[in-house]
Order: structure tokens, then sequence, then C-alpha cells
């Protein structure tokens, strides 16, 4: 019997599709606990660059190397992100349909803020992942990079919040459509999210002339 090519697409494919379905397992298992969450997301960012780069370990095990580096950091990170958007939210939704224009003009400020923080808030999980820093430093600079690459940012924490919003309007879409984010759908939006940073994190060099 002639023995597969391993090189083939189809078996690259294959192999692709087991890593997203190892990184989705691993991302809901150890990110069920509010807590854990922010470090199980940036889990999942280092164990998809450790594939891009070809790193010994395996998913798995390079998925558990960046939890345990960054869990302090991206589980602050991952905390504070969900106080923030849930007063924000609130504020947004008890204010918007206030008489009073002041009231009206805070509603929609808080929602541009939340917009902002998404954003912010998307690159610090993936630069937790390289290197263990300062909050304040992480903070700083996905700043500074969210304000160079606005566009392609923002369009992170909309992939992220789709599975959300569909669970929220269209329940029972989501519901029919459940095994596919239990088995590739998170992993897969973290995989599109991974290649937008690729451009923000990890720019081209100039050609020298």
């Amino acid at each position: 019997m002639r023995a597969p090519d391993l090189s083939s697409g189809i078996v690259r494919s294959l192999d692709a599709l087991t890593d997203l379905l190892l990184l989705n397992l691993l991302w809901l298992l150890t990110g069920a606990s509010i807590v854990t969450l922010g470090a199980s997301t940036a889990a999942v960012y280092g164990a998809l660059r450790a594939l891009e780069r070809e790193e010994d370990g395996g998913v798995v095990r390079n998925f558990f190397r960046c939890w345990r580096r960054s869990w302090r950091q991206a589980g602050f990170c991952g905390l504070l992100q969900m106080s923030l958007t849930g007063l924000l939210l609130r504020n947004f939704i008890s204010l918007r349909g206030q008489p009073n224009p002041v009231a009206v003009a805070l509603a929609w400020l808080s929602l541009a803020a939340l917009i902002i923080l998404s954003g912010i808030f998307a690159l610090i999980y993936p630069m937790a992942a390289r290197e263990r820093r300062r909050f304040a430093d992480y903070l700083r600079d996905a700043a500074l990079l969210f304000r160079m690459n606005i566009g392609r940012v923002l369009l992170q924490p909309t992939l992220l919040a789709l599975p959300f919003a569909l669970a929220l309007f269209w329940t029972e879409l989501f519901l029919r459509t459940l095994p596919f984010w239990v088995l590739f759908g998170f992993s897969g939006l973290f995989r599109l999210c991974h290649a937008l940073q690729r451009a923000i994190l990890d720019p081209p060099e100039p050609e020298s002339q």
C-alpha cells in the first residue's frame, strides 16, 4: 500500500484542521473560568505563532507554555476588559434612551470608548503571548499600534464578537451551528485575527537601497 505524501495539500489541510480543533478545545476548557479567559486567549495566539514559525513542541505543549508565561498579565487584561466592557455597555444602554441630550451624548461616548478599548485589548493578548512585560507597556504600545492601524485592528474584535452576537440575537441559528463553534469556530476566528496581527506586530522590513 502506498504511503501518503506528507507534503500533499490534503495532509497539510488535515494537519491544520487538527491544530484548530485542539486549540479550540484548549481555549474552551482552560478559558471556561472568567479569571483564566485572558490567559487562554493569549495562549492561543502564542501557539498559532509557534505553528507559523515551525517551533518544536506541538500545539498542546506550546499552548500551555505560553499560558504559564502570560497568565498574570493576560489574565489581568481579560478581567479588566470584561469589567470595562460591562460598565460601558451598561452606560450606553441606560443612557441612549434618555430625553436629556447630555445623557445621549454620554451614551455614544461610552460606545466610542468601548470600540477603542476593544481594539487596544485585541492587540495586548498577542503581545503578552510574545513576551512578559508590565501591563502599562502593553497598553502604551497597543494604543500606538491601534492609532496607526485602526481598520485592521478594529476588524479583530468585530470577528471575535460574531459568535456572541449570533447567540444573543439569532439564538436558534447559533444552536444549530453549535457543533462548529465547539470544534473549530473560535480557533478559526483567532486564526483570522492572527493573520491580521502579522502585518501590525511583524511589519516587513523596508528594503535597503
